[in-house]
C-alpha cells in the first residue's frame, strides 16, 4: 500500500528530550558565556554527555563513550576533544582522568545552536512504522537523524499493525523496549552526522490527536502539514503555493502498510494537511518518510541559498 507522510508536534518521552526542544536564545539566557554555534565542520572528535553544558566547568563521558574514547579511538588525557549535550550546546574541551570507568571532560568554550540549523530543518516526521519488523523501523530512525528531522512521532492508524513499543527489545535497555532502542538509535545517528540536537523521538499518537494538533497549529499559522497521497500534488508545487516562509517549519505524516482509510484522509485534509505525491510507484512507509523528509530538506536549503545570495546582492549594491 501507498504510504503517506504528515508531521506532528508532539512532547518528548523524556524530560531531557524536552530540553532539547528549547531554543538557543533560551540557553544563551542560562548561560551567558555561550556564543553562538560555529556551522562550520570541526576536525576535532565529538562526544555526547548527559548533562547540559556550562563553560569552564567539567563533566565526564559515559561509560560506553569512554570505551570508544579509549580503545577504539585510542584517546589519552590531554586531547583536546569536542562535547555536545544533544539538546544544542557544543563545547571544545580536554579530556582528563579516567575515574571509575569515565573520561573527566574540562569544557572549556560553550557555543549554542541558536537557530537549530547546525541540527537540521524545523520539521518532524509523523509514520506509522512501530509495526515494522526487520530493523525498518531503526532504519527509518536513523535517516530521519542524518536527514535533519526534529522529531519522529509513531503513527496509530485504524489500519497499523499492533505491536507494543514496551516489550523486551533484547539488549538490556534500562527502559524495556524498542522505544528505547530507537533512543539509542537516534543519538548514535545524530552524533555521526554532528548534529547540535539530537533528533526526538516521540510518544506514539493517533489521527484523531493528530488532527486537533493539525487544527490548533492553522488557527495561528505555526506549522505546514504535508499528508503523503497517491496522486498528490509534487512538493515542489505545494511549496510554491504556502511560500517559502510558511516552508520553514511543519510536518511530514505517513501512514501504515495497510494505508489510511478514506475517513482519515478525509479528517486529516480537513483538519489542514495538504496532500503530496511521491511519485508513481508504491513505497513502504519507511521509503516514503524518507523521500517526502529529503525532498522538504532539498526546498528549504535551496530557499536559503536563495535568501543567502539576496541578501549579499543587496549589500553589494
Amino acid at each position: 500500500m501507498f504510504a503517506r507522510v504528515v508531521r506532528v508536534s508532539i512532547a518528548r518521552r523524556t524530560a531531557r528530550s524536552r530540553r532539547g526542544v528549547a531554543r538557543g536564545a533560551t540557553a544563551r539566557a542560562e548561560d551567558p558565556d555561550a556564543r553562538p554555534l560555529d556551522r562550520r565542520p570541526s576536525t576535532l572528535h565529538r562526544f555526547y554527555v548527559d548533562e547540559e553544558l556550562r563553560a569552564n566547568t567539567t563533566t565526564r563521558l559515559s561509560r560506553e563513550e569512554t570505551r570508544h574514547a579509549a580503545k577504539a579511538l585510542r584517546l589519552r588525557p590531554g586531547v583536546a576533544v569536542e562535547v555536545c549535550d544533544g539538546v544544542g550546546r557544543l563545547a571544545r574541551a580536554t579530556l582528563g582522568d579516567v575515574l571509575d570507568g569515565r573520561f573527566v571532560v574540562d569544557v572549556e568554550d560553550v557555543r549554542v545552536d541558536v537557530d537549530g540549523r547546525s541540527s537540521g530543518i524545523d520539521w518532524d516526521v509523523v509514520c506509522a512504522f512501530a509495526g515494522l519488523k526487520g530493523g525498518r523501523g531503526d532504519w527509518l530512525v536513523e535517516k530521519c537523524a542524518e536527514l535533519g528531522a526534529r522529531r519522529l512521532v509513531p503513527l496509530l492508524a485504524s489500519r497499523s499493525e499492533r505491536r507494543s513499543t514496551r516489550g523486551e527489545d533484547g539488549e538490556g535497555d534500562a527502559r524495556r523496549g524498542r522505544a528505547g532502542r530507537w533512543d539509542r538509535v537516534a543519538r548514535a545517528a545524530s552524533k555521526q552526522s554532528l548534529r547540535a540536537r539530537e533528533l526526538a523521538v516521540g510518544e506514539t499518537t493517533d489521527v484523531e490527536a493528530l488532527c486537533r494538533e493539525m487544527a490548533r497549529e492553522r488557527e495561528v499559522g505555526t506549522r505546514v502539514t504535508l499528508l503523503a497521497l497517491q496522486g498528490g500534488a509534487p512538493v515542489a508545487d505545494v511549496a510554491r503555493e504556502v511560500g517559502p516562509r510558511a516552508m520553514r517549519a511543519g510536518r511530514v505524516v505517513v501512514g501504515p502498510e495497510g494505508d489510511f482509510t478514506d475517513e482519515e484522509v478525509r479528517a486529516m485534509i480537513r483538519a489542514g494537511a495538504r496532500p503530496i505525491g511521491l511519485g508513481t510507484l508504491r513505497l513502504r512507509v519507511e521509503t516514503a518518510a524518507v523521500s517526502a523528509l529529503a525532498a522538504v530538506s532539498a526546498l528549504v536549503d535551496a530557499t536559503e541559498a536563495a535568501e543567502a545570495a539576496a541578501d549579499g546582492t543587496k549589500r553589494e549594491s
